[in-house]
């Protein structure tokens, strides 16, 4: 039996996807992320998966790059260790994630 249709609220949605993709990385956010992480453009290049003329064209601005390369960029950098933040009153940036801290009793 299909599963009946359900009405969804169509303005909660469109509100909720763009509220979840509102902070796309900056190229000041990648450039900070490379130094904290030590690395060079090639080695995030192949990490994200694309040239290194690609993102030395975005990390320079000279290009508009698509939302599913930042994805990639930003997922290259956060499984190395960072995290970006986004304004909330505080500015945009980049830190390394929290340590998970343990409770040694």
């Amino acid at each position: 039996m299909p599963i009946p249709w359900h009405r969804v609220n169509t303005k909660l949605y469109v509100s909720l996807s763009l509220l979840y993709k509102s902070h796309m990385v900056t190229p000041a956010q990648i450039r900070a992320a490379r130094g904290l992480l030590k690395w060079t453009q090639a080695n995030l290049a192949h990490r994200a998966a694309l040239s290194t003329v690609t993102l030395n064209m975005i990390e320079n601005e000279s290009v508009a790059p698509r939302t599913n390369t930042l994805d990639s960029i930003q997922r290259a950098l956060e499984q190395g260790g960072v995290e970006f933040l986004d304004e909330q009153g505080q500015g945009i940036g980049v830190r390394f994630k929290p340590i998970a801290r343990i409770n040694v009793s």
